[in-house]
């Protein structure tokens, strides 16, 4: 377990936990308001995305972490490798920009995420949006569609980690074309 904490209001908050075995990230922005803490939601997993008896994980050679510039390398065991920096954490928003290097094995996503899902009102993640102006629809009605940003959260409120963040996917750039995403 790699874990990222950050001084605010005078004291330790931990916004990120990474789980080098499989790949997981999870993010979470500071307590806004009066709140003591907020929850992690869904995990993010970012390199090329395999799967092993229905579990989704990412394969990784080797992490490196750069506290000047808040990034990490992942090395993936298949080759290539990608660079996450942590751009911004407030109470708003914990930011990631993602660049990837190298050769991506193709067939297979890129990115996933995992959330915990039971019903509309017992969700990490329930509602998706992948245009602009678009209702959102519920999630496991989303199979796949080349896109260029993609929303994720919960328009009701949940049960289950009600402070748990909506996660925002933007400004994927692949040889000029649109960034192709499946509900795994």
């Amino acid at each position: 377990l790699v874990q990222v904490w950050i001084s605010s209001k005078g004291k330790g908050e931990q916004i990120m936990a990474f789980y080098p075995a499989d790949g997981y990230w999870r993010l979470r922005p500071l307590p806004y308001g009066k709140m003591r803490l907020t929850s992690y939601g869904s995990s993010v997993l970012i390199g090329p995305v395999e799967n092993d008896a229905g579990r989704p994980y990412v394969a990784i050679k080797e992490i490196r972490f750069d506290p000047p510039t808040r990034s990490f390398r992942l090395d993936f065991v298949d080759g290539g490798w990608a660079r996450l920096t942590l751009r911004k954490v407030d109470a708003h928003e914990c930011t990631l920009a993602v660049a990837f290097a190298g050769a991506l094995p193709t067939g297979r996503p890129f990115a996933a995420v995992r959330s915990m899902f039971v019903d509309e009102n017992y969700a990490d993640v329930a509602r998706i949006v992948w245009k602009k102006d678009q209702p959102a629809e519920p999630v496991l009605a989303f199979k796949s569609r080349r896109v260029s940003s993609l929303w994720m959260g919960r328009t009701t409120e949940s049960m289950h980690n009600n402070t748990a963040p909506d996660h925002l996917f933007s400004d994927f750039f692949f040889k000029r074309r649109r960034a192709s995403v499946a509900n795994l």
